[in-house]
């Protein structure tokens, strides 16, 4: 499918479990990975030798939380990195990595909670709150 979507010209696939559909298989690879960070990088390889050749993107997504995995999955040749929930969990995250000497990885646990009524509420942590230290400066 991968081969096919490169030859028609598509710019991106994104490996990812989905969000509803696929939270059966993404429950299973979370519990298969444990601790371990990226849930699906073992697919990059055969993504990678799917479109090559094909200028299409590729980006991975799914319970990846440190810059050390962000680096290793960069070094793979992904292109893109999907980082939703560590986001929703501290949206400071990339320039907590990048520009600071803070480099624990996010505190987020990929628990979903975070998900949970996106249709009928604004996104936020459910483990942590992001605004709790912006509101103290204020």
């Amino acid at each position: 499918m991968a081969k096919r979507l490169a030859d028609a010209g598509v710019d991106l696939i994104e490996l990812s479990g989905g969000i509803k559909e696929q939270s059966k298989l993404r429950a299973k690879l979370k519990a298969e990975a444990g601790a371990k960070e990226a849930y699906f990088l073992q697919a990059v390889e055969a993504m990678r030798e799917a479109v090559a050749g094909a200028r299409t993107a590729l980006s991975l997504t799914g319970g990846i939380r440190s810059l050390p995995v962000m680096e290793e999955i960069l070094g793979k040749g992904v292109d893109l990195i999907g980082i939703c929930r560590p986001l929703i969990c501290e949206p400071d995250l990339p320039e907590r990595l990048l520009c600071s000497p803070d480099k624990r990885p996010s505190k987020c646990t990929s628990c979903n909670l975070c998900l949970h009524h996106i249709a009928r509420q604004p996104v936020k942590c459910v483990e942590y709150d992001p605004f709790r230290s912006i509101l103290k400066k204020i």
